[in-house]
């Protein structure tokens, strides 16, 4: 799982990635001494966010905690969490080829942004429903405190 700042880093290219600013995806991807390069981040993250989206329209997370895990379990052995697997795998090949390279790290993200939104947002044409996104993903990282 990542940490609050990791999540957040990585919201903030999935956003720049959205509102097609390069220049901003570039500066993320500046590292800092013991920083993952930010192609590892997004696909990290874009993971989680998957994996939550499918749990929540399943209709696991809205179940008592007691019953979730047994659901999750149930969940694992399905289709939709083998598709979820190999998305996963492939966003993270996808980040250890990018390594530190801003090109196919901006591609990552609006691939991870792609994937998102096509699973999480109604109305992805509607600017007010992605910014409710990506306040609702901050929100959550905020929560890793």
């Amino acid at each position: 799982m990542l940490t609050m700042d990791q999540a957040l880093r990585a919201i903030a290219a999935l956003e720049a990635a959205w509102a097609q600013d390069t220049e901003a995806i570039d500066a993320l991807a500046g590292t800092g001494q013991d920083e993952e390069p930010l192609a590892a981040v997004v696909a990290e993250f874009v993971g989680e966010v998957l994996r939550g989206v499918s749990l929540a329209a399943t209709g696991i997370t809205d179940l008592p905690e007691e019953q979730q895990r047994a659901a999750a379990a149930e969940f694992s052995k399905g289709i939709l969490a083998g598709m979820l697997a190999a998305t996963t795998r492939t966003f993270r090949s996808w980040a250890v080829s990018a390594g530190s390279d801003v090109g196919p790290t901006r591609d990552l993200a609006v691939a991870g942004l792609n994937a998102i939104l096509g699973f999480a947002a109604e109305g992805v044409d509607d600017p007010d429903a992605v910014k409710e996104l990506f306040n609702g993903m901050r929100a959550e990282a905020m929560a890793r405190l």
